[in-house]
């Protein structure tokens, strides 16, 4: 799933690339919120680099039992299945 994942982001990077306004919103947004340019191949090879390792250790900082939160649309009777579900 992680090579299919990256080979989708590179097929979207590289065709997304084909005009010339598409190139300078690349470069523009890269100088305006990173302070640093990297070019398309450089950003590709960091994403290449990325292991399961990476994402799962993001994924536990991001996703903390303590700061779950559940919305709930619509009429229900017991409150206690939900409460259970966001403190398992």
């Amino acid at each position: 799933e992680l090579k299919k994942a990256k080979d989708c982001i590179a097929g979207h990077t590289i065709l997304e690339m084909e005009s010339s306004d598409a190139q300078a919103s690349f470069f523009a947004d890269q100088e305006l919120l990173e302070n640093e340019i990297l070019t398309i191949e450089e950003q590709l090879g960091m994403i290449e680099k990325v292991t399961v390792a990476d994402l799962s250790r993001v994924a536990r900082d991001i996703f903390q039992p303590a700061k779950l939160n559940m919305a709930l649309i619509g009429p229900f009777k017991e409150k206690s299945k939900f409460d259970r579900l966001l403190s398992s």
